[in-house]
């Protein structure tokens, strides 16, 4: 590619001829000369070439800031160069190459151009989008050829900053001719173009550059042979060059014209090139999106991503949003080389599939839309996907690591975590056990056989994924032996510390605590309190020996003695209290001190045994208790309690080894002793399990498990008369059986305070399939009163006992579990000869307080088609239980093969049409369900409890019958000497989803017959066949009728059916799946006779002159009166229209019609017709209907139940929708009954079937008794909202509390209608719990949005003074947005299967639902305004929000409006919303521009926008249909939550308007030029007195005596003299916003009492003072025809005051009589104010209210205020009368 930026147009015109000269070339080649346009991101602006901002581009660039550059207007020969800011002649180069002496001056940088190296500092360069490609063949040449582009008839349109590019197959510089000569070198036309070879995959660069190509090189100062013709715009001019061009060599006519053909590869078009198909069957291939539409790719990775098409792909191309962000490119007719082989996508199953692709990189993880486009000149169509993007799953760790080795029957935790990587998920998985796969980060398993095992773990996401194994070696716990102490010395000293040294055997995989007990006997002494010594003799010589003695108190017991003598002996020990010694020496007298040892410091024995029930410990105090107090501490982290006595009660809240201490004191001394005291757990909830049958001499082992108890001794008895065997831990234990038979295994866990015994038993270890075998469950546990069996998690049925009797219906393996009714778990298997299996579930079992609920499905069609929806229900008894919640759940398994049972869930595709499965109503829509067998299964449970019953049925869902159709209708005529095209592009299969869903329809879509092969004056019946493999074909025909008249010529006029369903949609073809051999004919259309009937006529050489009508016939022959109210024929252009719309009711069943259109020429010119057969489908037939009872029917009590024998159908009640053909309800309040005291109500059964066609099966109308009143009345509703209505909400059937909710609301507010005792009633708390419970019930179907919205809407219908609820309007607004998204998602189909009467009616439920929360009392001004503001923000956010969805909710409404039908126009009293949808120059409130006004204007309450004809073309410019939503809230009150915020506050109506494309996205109004601005209109209903007194006041009387004065409303009133002047003047207003507008307004009546008539001339003349200067306003006379004639009469004027000068005014008036008899003096009386208008928007982005681009218009009045507006949003106005601006002055 040679890409040239400095070549770029100027201006826009259209392309005329492309010049070139080709070097020469030995071998052919190929070559497309392209027009790009530059484009930047959205975070750049795109910035022309010139100087700008201090820098310099000789290119187009993208700027971060937005820049701009001067255009001036050049005279003819001329052009702008933006590089020099002046006109140069077109011969003259604007380039930066130029160094003429004006381009030096300007110039300032270096050549060659270049785009700044840091973009950041300046500009980066542009992408581009390719707009235009011309595509030529070279034949091989010896000699530079000059080379002229034929172009093809279609126009090429250039503009402004277009660049020019040639892509060639040769070599690099070998195609464009660029001589090299002198001057060449130093021309000034000189160009530098960016060379870049073609992209990595191979071939051209399809679409433009959409980003920055890697490898290109610069080529500078080059002069190429090259030029572009185009004109501009206006007529007689056009443009040789364009800027920048480069130089055409003046040789280059003497080079010959080389041959120049077409090449198809590159798409030449040309007018051999046959027309293209239509695209459609777009979808992505690579990758496959999931179920939810979803591709997954890896981030930072090039994916290739490759759309396909069905038909349409030759000259096709695709355009790619972000994150790719390429447009077009190419369709080919095969996929990429790298996916041909491998892709099965790419697939090419017929001629039409063309593929495209495009790379994406995501560089980040998270979800994008990418929305991808193939367009050709036929159609275009798009495909949207959500991409998300992953980081890739690396560094997989495990913890605990290595080779890991485990112990049985102890739980093992693992966890798992990796380095990087997004939306990770880890999956564990055991051995290669699939069924027991476990996900989550963590992991825990108990192993319960020794074994090696591997543990794998697999953290993985859509991208990647990583795997870990870790090894375990499984082995049983060694038991701890041979515990030795090292070290334990004998004696231990008062408060010494000591350390001790245990040994011991234990198992490296345990953890291992110590705990110290003793288990020595130690007796408690008291403390020593007296020491006497005395000697014999008392003085003794040197070595004679004398005996010493010495007396303790109060004991002797156990005291040691340790003697020291003081000579420097030894001391010596001694057990009694005397000893003998002898001195060696003389010594003098002195004095001994025996010492004797220290007493105990502590005391304690073992207790042989505690529970954890309370027990008394007591403590003796030795030698009294007098006066001693005793402090407890229990050695588990409770305080010390103190206690006066030797005795304290206490219980211990754990297991295991209690240090017990006490303190005595006696004040004296104190003594401290200790006890250990041991606490045990009472064994309970003991089960049992085994690995058998074995056999013989294997082992058998039996493992039994309590859920408490502490140190147990198991006991087992195998029952086989061995010996018992007892363990003293471990409850597990094997056993090896010497002979065969069944026995019977006990096993008892006991401890120091009680046992448990357990027997589990069966009469035999295995069980025959179809034989009843009996299991037998014993326990001897306290409380076991009562058994409940399950297998497989299926509770047995009438199975309570001890022992079950079942018969296993096929071999396998089952479990089989009893549970006893006090926290036991009792496990059962049922077991072959091989399986050795166990495992065991505990289950916590409780008093339940409730029965087991019943449930029956109501009988639906088992067989259904894919194209229509259906319903499910089931019946459903909770048993009247409130205790426990009621929980519904639907779901639908798909079948693989014949036989199999519902294996795959199709939840997916029940969540993406968000189908609510959690009520008894199951409502699946169209489309929804694949073709094939399902089993449909129903689950009802009460919450928290194993009640739970499951229902289940078979469906099966079948093909439905192909749909062919010939556009234009039944019959058509059709001129002579007219090739007749035969369109059955129509023709589809309703099986597919979308209308542009690829059909596979084998056969031709059109047919075209040459004119000459059709016979003047012949009738022809054309056939179209529709093929499809596997289905039935099916066939349209269509008659054409030749025609020929004198003088006359016949244009093609089609008719078609806009409300039709397909011609042989029918339950009938369900059964119809043979093979293709069989077709069925059909050449009429299906409507519904209670729908509405309507068709539209296509003439596409007609104009706004043609007169159309419309007829009909039956088969008979016999016409349809068509000029009845029921038929209208709107039309949009004046005369008849070519859109019919007959009403419900107006079609008989059992008849045919054919509807014929008849178009005109006036004068008799042109004419031609076509008609169309349409035939009604037949009602519901058959059975009869009833209601019970029809009398004594007393509100909220009794129950009328509908009753329908017969076929199956859909009963439509008032209060309930479904498939049942049986139901009860209370019944709502109805009218008053004049003859008696109570009421009537009207009940209507309506039976609808599949194909949307009703019948009012009954219609009766019941008496109710007369309801209660007063206090009584309010105490008995209060009690049913609050039990009643609480336990219906605890069914959770939404059907029953709808009804419910009705019956109480309707006779609640008829008793407040009423009144009662006179006594107020507060009624909120009864309306909190209906409004409550209906907003948070589901809504997924347009009948669930219809009852809901109706039984919130008189929930809600407070007075103007009820508060609501707390919480309650925010409850209702969520409902109210999940109300009007069902609905806007939902549109297509209600197009097929609801008349569009329903949908207004819901519509205007939910509208009606939104007043009540916009006019609700907390959104008053008071609550808003002043200081009472509460929650401003949260407020307005609502109230904004509520309006938003009623332009959403109007916008769905009209996309789903039948075309043809009159404007749609929807009200509640607060509320006028109106909407449209059609050719923009037909919107509502437009200017017709001197055409016929549309009727649909007419149909327009109150048009408060004018819309200028110069905007409606704008618009219909842009798009060819528009939807068109008008907002009108009459009262400012009522949007109070917003308008209180204004400043001024809003005194008008609030209007708002919008316009948007049919798919629902908003066209931006803004900015408007004058000529384009919309006029508002806001009615004021109450103009407001301002604060601001305009200065002044009093006045004097007139010469008649008048006696002026100044009413409360502001206006300043007077008689007017006949024949004289009165003359005020106007002060000049304080605090006016300047962009208001100021007002005079003057009124004219007769004055109160007058009994004649009064006519003249009334003269206003305004004089300004002083005078304003040129060219400011002039003030002028004014003269008004005044007639009255009654009180009533009156003549108003407002005069426009702020386009004269801001200062005094002095304005008069006065009456000029007529020639005749004129006004009698003082018959007329005069009002006058100055008024003042600020129009103002809110602005939702700021949130405040704001009058920028806003104008007031001189027509405003104190009724209506008119301004200006450039923009469309909301529009308020405030409109203030100033009384002190009107002052009247002396004659």
């Amino acid at each position: 590619m040679q890409l040239f930026p400095g070549l770029w147009f100027s201006h826009a015109g259209t392309l005329v001829s492309v010049e070139m000269a080709v070097r020469p070339s030995a071998v052919p080649s190929v070559a497309r000369v392209q027009i790009l346009r530059p484009y930047c991101s959205p975070t750049h602006h795109l910035v022309p070439p010139g100087l700008t901002a201090g820098w310099l581009a000789g290119w187009l660039c993208c700027s971060a800031v937005p820049l701009c550059n001067t255009t001036g207007g050049c005279v003819a020969g001329h052009y702008w160069c933006h590089l020099l800011d002046a006109c140069v002649a077109v011969l003259s180069p604007c380039s930066a190459y130029d160094r003429s002496p004006a381009a030096t001056a300007r110039f300032g940088y270096s050549l060659p151009p270049r785009y700044p190296a840091d973009a950041a500092a300046a500009a980066t360069p542009p992408f581009y989008h390719l707009v235009a490609d011309l595509p030529l063949r070279m034949d091989a040449v010896r000699e530079p050829t000059a080379v002229r582009l034929v172009l093809p008839d279609r126009k090429f349109m250039v503009y402004p900053d277009d660049v020019l590019a040639v892509q060639h197959t040769r070599d690099s510089g070998e195609f464009l001719h660029c001589p090299d000569s002198e001057p060449s070198l130093n021309s000034p036309w000189r160009q530098s173009y960016l060379s870049l070879r073609g992209p990595e995959s191979g071939g051209w660069w399809d679409g433009g550059l959409s980003s920055a190509p890697a490898g290109g090189r610069w080529v500078d100062g080059v002069v190429c042979n090259l030029r572009v013709l185009y004109a501009d715009a206006l007529p007689g001019k056009s443009r040789e060059p364009f800027p920048g061009r480069t130089e055409r060599p003046r040789d280059v006519d003497d080079l010959p014209d080389a041959q120049m053909t077409p090449d198809p590869d590159v798409d030449t078009p040309g007018p051999t090139t046959p027309p293209p198909s239509r695209i459609s069957g777009l979808e992505v291939v690579h990758p496959l999106p999931d179920d939810e539409n979803q591709l997954h790719v890896q981030v930072n990775v090039p994916v290739l991503v490759v759309i396909k098409i069905r038909s349409g792909g030759a000259g096709a191309s695709s355009s790619w949003s972000a994150p790719v962000l390429q447009t077009g490119v190419r369709f080919r007719p095969s996929c990429p080389e790298e996916l041909t082989r491998s892709w099965d996508g790419c697939e090419r199953e017929s001629p039409g599939a063309w593929f495209s692709s495009a790379t994406l990189m995501l560089p980040s993880a998270g979800a994008h839309s990418l929305e991808v486009s193939a367009v050709n000149s036929a159609s275009t169509q798009r495909v949207s996907v959500r991409v998300r993007g992953y980081e890739a799953v690396t560094g997989l760790s495990v913890e605990p690591r290595g080779h890991l080795r485990v112990l049985t029957d102890l739980a093992q935790s693992f966890r798992a975590k990796v380095e990087r990587g997004s939306s990770v998920e880890f999956t564990w998985l055991m051995d290669h056990l699939e069924e027991f796969t476990s996900e989550g980060d963590s992991y825990s398993v108990v192993l319960r056989q020794p074994a090696e095992y591997t543990l794998k773990v697999t953290a993985a996401n859509p991208v990647s994924s990583q795997t870990r194994d870790v090894f375990l070696t499984a082995d049983v716990m060694a038991p701890l032996a041979d515990p030795e102490f090292l070290s334990a010395p004998a004696l231990v000293a008062v408060a010494d510390t000591r350390l001790y040294t245990v040994r011991v055997k234990v198992d490296v995989a345990l953890g291992l605590t110590f705990s110290i007990e003793s288990s020595t006997l130690v007796k408690v002494r008291p403390r020593l309190t007296g020491l006497q010594l005395s000697s014999s003799p008392a003085v003794t010589s040197v070595r004679r020996p004398f005996h010493l003695e010495v007396e303790v108190q109060p004991s002797t017991e156990g005291v040691s003695y340790t003697w020291g003598f003081g000579d420097g002996s030894p001391p010596l020990l001694s057990a009694g209290g005397g000893i003998s010694r002898a001195f060696g020496s003389e010594e003098g007298a002195g004095r001994w001190s025996p010492s004797p040892s220290p007493p105990p410091t502590s005391l304690g024995f073992l207790s042989p045994g505690f529970n954890l029930r309370p027990f008394l410990l007591e403590v003796e105090v030795q030698p009294s208790t007098e006066g001693v107090s005793y402090t407890w501490g229990f050695g588990d982290g409770s305080p010390p309690l103190l206690s006066s006595g030797g005795g304290i009660s206490r219980a211990f809240g754990s297991v295991g080894l209690h240090n017990v201490t006490v303190c005595a004191d006696n004040g004296v001394s104190a003594l401290t002793s200790w006890l250990a005291v041991e606490v045990a757990e009472e064994v309970a909830g003991l089960t049992l399990s085994s690995n058998g049958p074995n056999e013989l001499n294997s082992a058998t082992e039996i493992r039994g498990r309590v859920d408490a108890g502490s140190n147990i001794v198991w006991e087992f008895n195998f029952g086989d008369g061995s010996p018992l065997r007892r363990q003293p831990h471990g409850g597990a234990m094997s056993h090896v059986y010497r002979s065969p038979g069944n026995y019977t295994v006990a096993v008892t866990a006991s401890n120091s305070l009680g046992q448990v015994h357990l027997v589990l038993h069966a009469d035999r270890p295995y069980a025959a399939v179809s034989e009843e075998t009996v299991i037998t469950a014993v326990s001897t546990a306290i409380g076991s009163t009562g058994y409940i069996w399950s297998i497989d998690g299926v509770t047995v049925i009438g199975q309570g006992a001890d022992r079950l009797r079942y018969a296993f219906p096929t071999p396998g393996v089952y479990r089989v579990t009893a549970i006893a009714q006090n926290p036991f778990e009792i496990s059962v298997k049922v077991l072959n000869n091989i399986s050795r299996v166990s495992a065991r579930l505990g289950v916590e079992v409780g008093d339940l307080r409730c029965s087991r609920p019943q449930a029956v499905l109501v009988q639906s069609p088992s067989t259904i088609l894919r194209s229509s929806p259906i319903y499910f229900e089931a019946i459903v008894d909770v048993k009247n239980c409130s205790a426990y919640k009621a929980a519904y759940l639907w779901k639908i398994f798909r079948r693989r093969s014949e036989g199999d049972h519902g294996v795959t869930a199709v939840s997916a595709a029940l969540r993406r049409r968000r189908v609510s499965v959690t009520s008894p109503l199951l409502s699946v829509p169209a489309w929804t369900l694949a073709v094939g067998r399902y089993d449909l299964v129903f689950t009802v449970s009460l919450r928290g409890t194993p009640l739970s019953v499951r229902r289940e049925a078979a469906l099966t869902v079948a093909h439905s019958s192909l749909v062919a159709v010939i556009r234009g209708g039944s019959v058509r005529l059709w001129p002579s000497l007219s090739d007749l095209t035969l369109d059955g592009s129509a023709s589809r299969d309703p099986d597919a989803e979308s209308p542009d869903a690829e059909d596979q329809l084998e056969n031709r879509s059109r047919l075209t017959v040459p004119g000459s092969a059709l016979h003047r004056a012949g009738a022809y019946v054309f056939t179209l066949a529709v093929h499809k493999a596997g289905r039935r074909a099916v066939s349209a025909a269509q008659t054409v009728r030749v025609c020929e008249a004198a003088g006359r010529t016949v244009f093609p006029v089609e008719v078609d059916c806009v409300s039709c369903s397909p011609p042989s949609l029918s339950w009938a073809s369900s059964s119809s799946s043979s093979s293709s051999s069989s077709s069925s004919s059909s050449s009429s259309r299906g409507v519904s006779a209670s729908d509405a009937l309507v068709l539209t006529g296509l003439c596409e050489q007609c104009d706004d002159d043609t007169q159309y009508e419309w007829s009909a016939e039956d088969q008979n022959h016999s016409p349809l009166d068509l000029d009845l109210a029921e038929v209208t024929t709107t039309s949009t252009r004046g005369g008849r229209s070519p859109h019919l719309v007959v009403r419900p009711g107006v079609l008989r069943e059992g008849a045919s019609y054919t509807f014929t259109l008849n178009a005109t020429q006036p004068g008799g010119g042109r004419w031609g017709g076509a008609g169309l057969a349409v035939a009604p489908h037949p009602s519901p037939r058959g059975g009869r209907c009833a209601l019970l009872p029809e009398t004594g029917i007393h509100p909220l009590e009794t129950e009328v139940a509908a009753c329908r024998s017969g076929p199956p159908a859909c009963p439509l009640l008032a209060l309930y929708r479904g498939t049942r053909s049986t139901f009860g309800t209370l019944v709502p309040a109805g009218d008053p009954d004049p003859g008696r005291d109570g009421s009537l109500i009207a009940i209507t059964i309506l039976v609808e079937d599949q194909l949307g066609a009703k019948v009012v099966a009954l219609n009766r109308t019941l008496p109710v008794e007369r309801p209660r009143m007063g206090t009584e009345a309010h105490d008995w509703l209060r009690n049913k909202s609050q039990t009643e209505l609480w336990v219906l909400a605890q069914h959770g059937n939404p059907q029953e509390i709808l009804a419910y909710s009705l019956a109480l609301t309707s006779h609640l507010n008829q008793m407040e209608a009423r009144g009662g005792d006179g006594k107020p009633w507060d009624t909120t708390d009864i309306r909190a719990a209906v409004t409550r419970s209906l907003a948070s019930l589901p809504v997924s179907t347009l009948h669930d949005v219809g009852q809901v919205s109706s039984a919130l809407g008189l929930s809600t219908a407070v007075s103007g003074e009820e508060p609501w609820c707390a919480g309650c309007q925010e409850k209702v607004l969520e409902a109210v947005g999940r109300m009007v998204h069902v609905m806007d998602e939902h549109e297509v189909i209600w197009a097929s299967t609801s008349s569009s009467l329903s949908v207004l009616h819901t519509g205007r439920s939910v509208l009606h639902l939104i007043d009540h929360i916009l006019t609700a009392p907390s959104w008053s001004p008071g609550v808003v305004s002043g200081s009472n503001v509460t929650r401003p923000n949260a407020l307005q956010s609502a109230a904004l929000a509520a309006l938003g969805y009623a332009g959403a909710l109007l916008r769905s409404l009209v996309r789903s409006h039948v075309r043809g039908e009159e404007t749609l126009s929807l009200d509640t009293p607060h509320l006028t919303t109106t909407g449209f949808r059609g050719n923009p120059s037909e919107l509502l409130c437009a200017e017709t521009g001197g055409r016929r006004p549309s009727r649909r204007n007419s149909t327009v309450p109150a048009c408060r926008f004018h819309i200028p004809r110069p905007l409606a073309e704008h618009l219909a410019n842009q798009s060819s249909e528009v939807v068109q939503v008008l907002l009108d809230l009459d009262d400012p009150a009522s949007f109070a939550a917003v308008t209180a915020s204004a400043d001024p506050p809003i005194s008008t109506a609030v209007v708002a308007m919008e316009i948007s494309t049919p798919q629902g996205r908003p066209i931006p109004v803004r900015d408007l030029s004058p000529e384009r601005a919309i006029r508002l209109t806001l009615p004021n209903r109450h103009p407001a007195v301002s604060d601001h007194d305009g200065g002044g006041g009093g006045g004097g009387g007139g010469d008649d005596g008048s006696d002026p004065s100044l009413e409360p409303s502001g206006m300043r009133v007077f008689t007017l003299p006949a024949g004289a002047w009165v003359n005020f003047t106007v002060l000049a207003v304080a605090g006016l916003n300047e962009k208001a507008g100021l007002y005079l307004s003057l009124n004219f009546s007769l004055v109160p009492g007058a009994r004649s008539a009064v006519s003249g001339q009334v003269v206003i003349g305004v004089e300004v003072s002083p005078a304003p200067a040129p060219p400011g306003p002039s003030p002028g006379v004014r003269e008004l025809s005044l007639s009255l004639s009654s009180q009533a009469d009156f003549l108003e004027e407002s005069i426009f005051l702020s386009p004269l000068l801001k200062a005094s005014l002095d304005p008069g008036g006065g009456p000029d009589p007529d020639p005749g008899p004129g006004p009698g003096p003082g018959q007329i009386r005069a009002s006058v104010c100055v008024f003042s208008s600020l129009c103002q928007y809110y602005s939702v982005t700021r949130g405040r209210w704001s009058s920028d681009g806003l104008r007031p218009l001189g027509s405003s009045t104190l009724h209506s205020a008119h301004c200006l507006s450039s923009h469309l949003t909301v529009f308020g106005a405030s409109l203030f009368v100033h009384p002190g601006a009107v002052v009247l002055l002396p004659p």
